[in-house]
C-alpha cells in the first residue's frame, strides 16, 4: 500500500487508523513485542474492551490515564482503548524517581494507573504521596495488592470486533497529555487532540515519502513517553503494518531483530545509528529489506551518514520538532542528504523546511521577521501545533502560543536565502560571554567534525572576566588521545576567539535523557554550584 493510495481527509480519530485495516485485513498482524502478538482485529477488540472497561467502572470522559512503563502490546492497546473512550492517556517517564513521578501525578491527577509489574512499587509510591485515589493495573498476569492484572480483565471481558458500535466518547477530542522533558523548569503536560496527532501522522508519512505499507514492518524501541515514538506507532497503524515492539534498546537484540522481522523502516536517534554501526554484528547483518532511517534529537555528521548509509543502504531523513507541535514541524528529506554528501555538507545541520501544511518564522525581540542568516527565535504554526495548551496552565500556554495560532518554540535559529532552518540553540543555553551572544550548538558543529571526538557538548562556566566562558565537554574516539590546547587550537580554525572553549573537560560519555538529548543542566551543576542562577 504506497502513501498515494492511502492519504485522505476521511479520518477524524487515530482510532480509524486501526480501523481501516481491522475491516479489511482483520487477520494481518500488527503489534508484537518478546511476549505477545495481536492481529489488527484481535487489536481493536482488546483497546475497545479496555475502553468499556473504563466506562463500567464510572472513569468520566476526560479522565488521565497515567501509564508508567517500558514499551510493550499492553501499553499501546491500552492507549488506543484511551482513545475510543474519550480518556486522556498520560505515559511517564519511567526513569523518574518516585519523587518526580508524584510531581506529575499530583500535576495530572489521573483517574487510572498502569504499570509494569516492576514498577508498581514506585507508582505506588508516588501514588500514596500525591494523595489521589485512582483504579489500578498491572501489565501482566499476576495481580499485586490493589492492582488489577490488565491481562486477565481484558481477557474475562473481550469483546468481538465490530465497529458499526461505536464507543461514546464524549466531546473529549484530547488524546495524549505527554510532559515535556524537564530539563529545565517544571515538566509541563502538552495536550495533544485527535485533529494534531492526525494531521501529524498524514504529514510524517509525506515529509518521509514512506513506499511501505501492507506486509512491510517497522520497529519501536524509542520510549513512548515521548512524542516521536506515539506518532512513529500511529504511522505505522495508519500504514497497516506490523510494529514490532521493544522495551529499550540493545544493540545485537536491535539488529537481530532487524533481520529476523525484515524490517522496512525505523526512528531511531543518532547514537543509536552510531552503536549499530560500532557493534561487530552489523557486519554480518542482512539489512536489505531496510528502506529507510528516521532520525531526530540530535544532527548526524557527513562521515557518520557515509558510513551509515554504506552499512545500512537506505534512505535517510531527518526531523525537527517539540512535544507542542505533535512531532516533527519541518523535515530534511533523503535528496537533502544527498546534496550534503555531494559537496553541500553544512546541509546536515539543517532541520530544511516545513512539512507540507506548516510554516514557520525566525523572529527578533520585537517580533518582526529576521532577515535571512541573522537569529531570532524560531516560531511555528501548522494543523499540529498544540491547540488547548499545557493542561491546567492557561498563563503559560498564553506565553508561547498566539491567538492566531503561532507557538513560539524556544529554540534559536536562523533561516537562510535558500529557505533552510538552521537550529543554533535553545534560547536560555546561550552562552553571554562579554556581552557577545555565543550559541553552542555552532561550537558543536566544529567538535564533532574533529576525527577524533565521538560527542561532544558546549555549556557556559562562570568566569570573572567575561561573566561566562566557553566550556567544551568531549568524549573522545576509541583510544584516542588528545589535549585540551589541541582541541582549542581545532576549533580556533573555524570558529571567531570569542566562540571557542576556553577549557575542555573529557568523559566517557555525555549524560543523555531516553529521547537521546544531552542533559546540559547536568554537566553545568558543579560549575554553578553556589550561584543564584545558572547563567552571568
Amino acid at each position: 500500500m504506497s502513501n498515494g493510495s492511502t492519504l485522505h481527509t476521511s479520518f477524524m480519530r487515530i482510532e480509524d487508523f486501526v480501523a481501516q485495516h481491522a475491516r479489511a485485513r482483520p487477520d494481518a498482524p500488527f503489534v508484537k513485542d518478546d511476549g505477545r502478538a495481536l492481529t489488527y482485529a484481535a487489536f481493536w477488540n482488546e483497546a475497545r474492551t479496555f475502553a468499556s472497561i473504563l466506562k463500567a467502572r464510572d472513569v468520566p470522559s476526560g479522565a488521565r490515564v497515567a501509564c508508567l512503563s517500558r514499551n510493550c502490546v499492553d501499553m499501546v492497546v491500552a492507549l488506543f482503548g484511551c482513545a475510543m473512550g474519550g480518556f486522556i492517556f498520560t505515559p511517564l517517564n519511567i526513569r523518574l524517581t518516585a519523587h518526580e513521578i508524584t510531581t506529575l501525578l499530583n500535576d495530572a491527577d489521573p483517574a487510572v494507573v498502569l504499570a509494569d509489574d516492576d514498577l508498581a512499587e514506585t507508582a505506588d509510591k508516588a501514588m500514596m504521596s500525591a494523595g489521589g485515589e485512582a483504579h489500578r493495573f498491572i501489565f501482566g498476569k499476576e495481580e499485586i495488592g490493589d492492582w488489577t492484572s490488565f491481562t486477565n480483565v481484558i481477557a474475562e471481558e473481550s469483546t468481538q470486533f465490530d465497529d458499526s458500535k461505536p464507543l461514546d466518547a464524549g466531546d473529549q477530542d484530547a488524546v495524549f497529555q505527554l510532559y515535556t522533558s524537564g530539563t529545565t523548569g517544571v515538566p509541563k503536560g502538552v495536550l495533544q487532540t485527535h485533529d494534531n496527532l492526525v494531521a501529524q501522522t498524514l504529514q510524517q508519512v509525506m515529509a518521509y515519502d514512506y513506499r511501505y505499507g501492507e506486509g512491510d514492518a517497522s520497529i519501536l524501541v524509542t520510549p513512548m513517553f515521548h512524542t516521536s515514538a506515539l506518532v512513529t506507532f500511529l504511522a505505522g497503524a495508519f500504514l497497516g503494518e506490523l510494529v514490532v515492539i521493544h522495551s529499550a534498546f540493545e544493540t545485537e537484540t536491535f539488529l537481530a531483530t532487524l533481520e529476523a522481522e525484515r524490517i522496512s523502516h525505523m526512528m531511531i536517534v543518532p547514537a543509536m545509528i552510531q552503536a549499530c554501526l560500532d557493534h561487530p554484528a552489523a557486519a554480518d547483518t542482512d539489512f536489505s529489506a531496510l528502506q529507510q532511517i528516521v532520525y531526530g534529537g540530535s544532527a548526524i555528521s557527513p562521515s557518520v551518514l557515509e558510513h551509515a548509509i554504506e552499512v545500512f543502504g537506505c534512505r535517510f531523513t531527518q526531523g525537527y520538532g517539540l512535544t507542542e507541535t505533535t512531532g516533527v514541524i519541518s523535515a530534511l528529506s533523503w535528496a537533502d542528504h544527498k546534496r550534503a554528501l555531494e559537496g553541500r555538507a553544512e546541509i546536515l545541520e539543517s532541520a530544511c523546511r516545513p512539512v507540507t501544511g506548516s510554516a514557520l518564522r525566525v523572529v527578533g525581540p520585537s517580533g518582526d521577521d529576521m532577515p535571512p542568516g541573522e537569529i531570532g527565535e524560531i516560531l511555528a504554526k501548522g494543523p499540529q501545533v498544540m491547540t488547548k495548551g499545557y493542561a491546567g496552565k492557561p498563563k503559560e500556554t498564553a506565553a508561547v502560543l498566539s491567538e492566531d495560532g503561532w507557538l513560539r518554540t524556544g529554540d534559536a535559529g536562523c533561516i537562510d536565502e535558500d529557505g533552510l532552518l538552521f537550529i543554533k540553540d535553545r534560547f536560555k543555553d546561550v552562552v553571554v560571554s562579554g556581552a557577545e551572544n555565543i550559541y553552542p550548538r555552532e561550537v558543536e558543529a566544529v567538535l564533532h567534525a574533529l576525527p577524533y571526538v565521538a560527542e561532544a557538548a558546549v555549556i557556559g562556566v562562570p568566569s570573572k572576566k567575561w561573566g561566562e566562558e566557553v566550556k567544551a565537554v568531549i568524549a573522545l574516539r576509541d583510544e584516542a588521545q588528545v589535549s585540551d590546547d589541541v582541541v582549542i587550537t581545532d576549533c580556533r580554525e573555524k570558529l571567531a576567539g570569542f566562540k571557542c572553549p576556553k577549557s575542555v573537560d573529557f568523559v566517557a560519555a555525555l549524560p543523555r535523557n531516553p529521547s537521546g538529548k544531552v542533559l546540559k543542566h547536568e554537566l553545568r551543576k558543579p560549575y554553578w554550584a553556589g550561584f543564584e542562577r545558572a547563567v552571568n
